[in-house]
């Protein structure tokens, strides 16, 4: 017996000496389960659930990654395809790339909102104005990236602008989760984290 059987049966027997015949001691601790054992297996499946828990939300955020990168492919085409028309059309690349920049942008806006993520805010059009920020950074972060990898460390402009789109497609698709199809609460805390920086 541990201690606290041995305090039970203690106890019992003190009680079967005022009444005799009240408890069988050899009941106590016949049970094939301690408490403690009882504590360990809830905690060890509790565990074991979390651990699921995460995988599984790893999972749903690696098929949304894969999606999205699925998506923004096709936006990029639809952005090269408008732009190569309109160069071919005659007119001026500064802005035949502004119009076909912003059709590509907004395609990427709808299929991810559609495809990947399935989040609807009341207003669209304020939820595309943050969509279009999100992606506005991560063009400059491209940019910056570019930069860096081509002039300060001399890397071949193809290996570059793999590089570059790799890492920025990573935080695109992060800012795009956190803030243009962030919902609920979640979309709250993150503009009120917006304002108070």
């Amino acid at each position: 017996n541990n201690q606290d059987h041995s305090l039970l049966m203690g106890i019992f027997a003190a009680e079967n000496v005022l009444t005799p015949g009240k408890h069988n001691l050899w009941d106590i601790n016949s049970d094939s389960e301690y408490v403690e054992e009882a504590s360990a297996e809830a905690a060890t499946t509790a565990a074991t659930q979390t651990r699921l828990s995460r995988r599984r939300q790893t999972l749903k955020v690696l098929q949304e990654f894969g999606r999205y990168l699925f998506t923004g492919g096709a936006a990029t085409i639809v952005d090269v395809l408008v732009f190569s028309i309109l160069i071919q059309s005659g007119i001026w690349y500064v802005f035949a790339l502004g119009i076909s920049y912003f059709l590509g942008l907004s395609t990427n806006f709808w299929l991810s909102r559609r495809f990947v993520f399935g989040v609807y805010w009341k207003n669209w059009f304020i939820q595309y104005g943050v969509f279009a920020t999100v992606a506005l950074n991560s063009l400059l972060a491209n940019l910056g990236l570019l930069q860096l990898l081509i002039n300060e460390l001399g890397w071949h402009p193809t290996l570059s602008r793999l590089a570059s789109a790799a890492c920025v497609a990573m935080i695109s698709f992060t800012g795009h989760k956190l803030y243009s199809f962030s919902s609920g609460e979640q979309q709250k805390l993150n503009l009120e984290n917006i304002s108070s920086n």
